[in-house]
C-alpha cells in the first residue's frame, strides 16, 4: 500500500502556531524551532499560510528560519524569505474597495483598517495608493461577523472569509480580498512555484478561512481548537496549538517518529486524532497470560496468544454509551486477522502488562476512537472461538462508560461506526447474528445490556487483575 511522501507543510498562525490575535507575536518555542529544522535538513519545506501582514509574521520568520516563500494577507501576497520580496501580489480594484469601504463604515463601533501597500492604515483618508491587499473587520462578536460576512458575501466580484482573532473572549475578524486572493489559489501558486503537486502538501489549519486552504492540500490536518466546519473535512486532527500541534504533526508525517504513516487510503475516508495508533496488530506484543477464572500466569506474545487453539490471555471489551444513551458499535477494520468486517463492541483489546483494565480501555479508547474518558469494570468471563487457523482465547474484562465528545474512529482498527439503543441491537443481531462477533453476543447475552449491566465489581484485587464477580 503506497505511502504519501509529503514536500512541504504549510501551517496558519494564529489559532494554529500561535494565541488568536497575538500582537506580536512571539517567537517561536524551542521545540517547534528544533522540529522545523529537522524537517527541512530533510529536503520538505516549511511554509505559513496567514491573513497576516509581513509585519505580523516577523518574528515567526526569524525564530524558524524560514527561507520559503509564505503567504500572506489571507492570500493576497506570497513572500518569499530568501529573497526578501514579494513573488506574487493581487489587490482589490479600486472601485471595489471603496464600496466596501463605504458599507462597512456606516457603522462608527467597527474597527476598520486596509493594508495598502505594505502599510497598515486605521484612517482611512491617509490611503494614498489604493494598492489594497486587504480590507479587515478587526475583533466584532461572532453574531455581528457573520451579520457582516453575509452582507458582504452578496458582492459577486470581491471574496470574503472570517477568522477567529481572539480565543479568551471569542472575537472574530472579517476579511475581504480580491475575488482570486484566497487561500486555496496562493496554496496552487505555491505549488507552482516549488515545482510539486499540491497532493504532495500537508496543511494545518484551525479557522473559516482556512477552509479554502485546506481544501488544496493533499493531506488537511485541523487543531483540536479548530471550528467545527475545518474539523467536518480534516484528515486528521492535531492537538492544540498549546499543546504544539503543529510539532507533533511534523514529527508524525514527516520525521515518523515513534508512529507509522497514515495510508493514503484512509485519508478521504475517515477523520484522524492525534491520539490514534496506526500500528495495527503487533505480532511480538507480549499479552498477560492466565487461566479461566484471570488468575495470572505470564505472558506470551500475540502471535503465539492466537495460533491455533491459542493460549488463555486477558483482554476486555469496552462499551461506549453517548449521551442519548446510544451504545457506539465498532465495525472491525478489514485488515484485522481475526473476524474483519464484523460489528463489534465500542472498544476491544488487551489488558497489557502492568495494567487494570480500567487503564487499558481509557488508553484505548484515545488509540481507537480519539476519546478520553473513564470506565467501570462490571464484570468478565471466559470464552474460546474458532476462528481457522487461529482462535480467540480470552479472559474478558467487561467495562462501560460514557462520552459526549466526538468520536474520530481510528481507520487501521475501525472500518465503522453505529450509534444504537440496546434493545436496537438486541433485535438486529437476531436478524443477523452472523455480522457480530461471538465475544460480543456472548457479553450481550450475560450482561443482558438492554437492562443496563447488573453485575459489579468487588474491591478485592490479585496482581493484575481485579478479583470481580465473574458473569457466568
Amino acid at each position: 500500500m503506497p505511502i504519501v511522501k509529503y514536500k512541504a507543510v504549510i501551517a496558519d498562525v494564529d489559532g494554529t502556531l500561535i494565541t488568536p490575535g497575538e500582537y506580536p507575536a512571539k517567537k517561536p518555542g524551542v521545540k517547534l524551532v528544533e522540529v522545523v529544522n529537522k524537517v527541512t535538513k530533510k529536503g520538505v519545506v516549511f511554509s505559513l499560510a496567514s491573513a497576516r501582514s509581513l509585519f505580523g509574521v516577523a518574528s515567526l520568520i526569524e525564530g524558524l528560519g524560514l527561507k520559503s516563500p509564505i503567504i500572506l494577507d489571507n492570500g493576497a501576497k506570497i513572500y518569499d524569505c530568501e529573497k526578501k520580496k514579494y513573488i506574487w501580489e493581487s489587490y482589490l480594484p479600486k472601485s471595489e474597495a471603496r464600496k466596501t469601504l463605504s458599507f462597512l463604515t456606516q457603522d462608527k463601533s467597527l474597527h476598520v483598517f486596509v493594508m495598502d501597500d505594505d502599510r497598515r492604515l486605521e484612517d482611512l483618508s491617509k490611503i494614498s495608493k489604493w494598492k489594497i491587499s486587504k480590507i479587515v473587520v478587526l475583533d466584532v462578536s461572532p453574531e455581528k461577523a457573520e451579520e457582516l460576512y453575509q452582507a458582504l458575501r452578496l458582492n459577486p466580484t470581491i471574496h470574503v472569509t472570517k477568522s477567529i482573532s481572539s480565543a479568551y473572549p471569542r472575537k472574530e475578524s472579517i476579511h475581504v480580498t480580491n475575488l482570486d486572493a484566497t487561500k486555496q489559489v496562493a496554496v496552487l501558486k505555491f505549488a507552482e512555484i516549488l515545482g510539486i503537486s499540491t497532493k504532495e502538501i500537508i496543511g494545518i489549519g484551525d479557522s473559516y478561512n482556512d477552509f479554502p486552504f485546506l481544501m488544496a492540500c493533499g493531506l488537511k490536518v485541523a487543531m483540536e481548537n479548530a471550528t467545527p466546519d475545518i474539523k467536518e473535512i480534516a484528515d486528521f486532527i492535531a492537538p492544540s496549538y498549546e499543546n504544539n500541534g503543529v510539532a507533533y504533526v511534523l514529527e508524525k508525517f514527516i520525521l515518523q517518529k515513534n508512529v507509522n504513516p497514515v495510508r493514503k487510503k484512509f485519508q478521504k475516508t475517515m477523520q484522524l486524532h492525534y491520539s490514534h495508533d496506526f500500528s495495527g496488530e503487533q505480532k511480538e506484543q507480549l499479552l498477560v497470560l492466565c487461566d479461566k477464572n484471570g488468575n495470572i500466569l505470564g505472558s506470551a506474545t500475540r502471535e503465539e496468544c492466537h495460533k491455533d487453539d491459542g493460549k488463555t490471555h486477558l483482554a476486555f471489551m469496552a462499551f461506549l454509551f453517548d449521551k442519548d444513551k446510544k451504545v457506539i458499535l465498532t465495525k472491525r477494520s478489514k485488515e484485522k486477522s481475526l473476524w474483519a468486517n464484523y460489528w463489534d463492541a465500542s472498544i476491544v483489546s488487551h489488558v497489557l502488562i502492568g495494567e487494570i483494565p480500567e487503564a487499558a480501555a481509557k488508553r484505548r479508547g484515545k488509540e481507537e476512537l480519539g476519546v478520553e474518558t473513564d470506565f467501570k469494570d462490571v464484570g468478565a468471563f471466559y470464552y474460546f472461538a474458532k476462528h481457522g487457523d487461529s482462535a480467540e482465547n480470552e479472559f474478558c474484562h467487561v467495562l462501560i462508560g460514557k462520552t459526549d465528545k466526538e468520536i474520530f474512529p481510528n481507520p487501521v482498527e475501525i472500518e465503522a461506526i453505529e450509534k444504537i439503543s440496546p434493545a436496537q441491537l438486541k433485535e438486529k443481531i437476531k436478524k443477523n447474528p452472523d455480522s457480530y462477533t461471538p465475544w460480543l453476543k456472548l457479553a450481550l447475552e450475560k450482561m443482558k445490556l438492554h437492562g443496563l449491566p447488573p453485575v459489579v465489581s468487588s474491591n478485592a484485587s490479585s496482581g493484575i487483575r481485579r478479583s470481580i464477580t465473574p458473569l457466568r
